[in-house]
Parts: structure tokens; C-alpha cells; sequence
């Protein structure tokens, strides 16, 4: 399913209303995609995909599950498949 839920809260940068959502075409919480608000009344709701945001800043991560912007502070969450011991 792509883009119909919310992967954050709603957000303002430079005057513009952006929503994130969790991509799981690929898998589960694999990225999140983020989608420009363009209108949004009582009545009606429109909005244009962006990109997609792909967990790829560090070797480590595998899968990016929300983002949330609050001021000036980014809170993720965020995964990895690599098993932190053997058995």
C-alpha cells in the first residue's frame, strides 16, 4: 500500500503544509514517502507526491517507518534486519 497512512504529523517548511506516509510496496515500513498539501478545507483535500524518503544515510538501517518534524528537530523511526547476536 503507498501513501495511505500517516508515517508523522503534518508539517510547515517555508510556508508550504507537508504530510508524510508510510511506503510498503517495497515492504513493511521500508520509506516514507512525503506529499506537498495543496489544498485542505472542510470540504475538500488535495495534495502532489514530492519523493520518497529512503533510509540510506547510514550502512545500518533498513527501513525508515516515520518522520516527524517539530521547529527545527527531525524525530525518525527507524529499523534494521541485522540480528544484534547468533545463537
Amino acid at each position: 500500500m503507498r501513501g495511505s497512512r500517516l508515517a508523522g504529523a503534518l508539517f510547515r517548511k517555508n510556508g508550504q503544509l507537508f504530510r508524510t506516509a508510510q511506503d510498503g510496496t517495497i515492504r513493511y515500513g521500508r520509506r516514507v514517502a512525503l506529499y506537498l498539501v495543496e489544498e485542505l478545507t472542510p470540504t475538500s483535500y488535495k495534495e502532489t507526491f514530492v519523493r520518497y524518503i529512503e533510509p540510506n544515510w547510514e550502512n545500518e538501517i533498513d527501513r525508515l517507518h516515520t518522520y516527524n518534524v517539530y521547529d527545527q528537530t527531525v524525530v525518525l523511526d527507524v529499523s534494521r534486519d541485522k540480528l544484534r547476536f547468533t545463537v
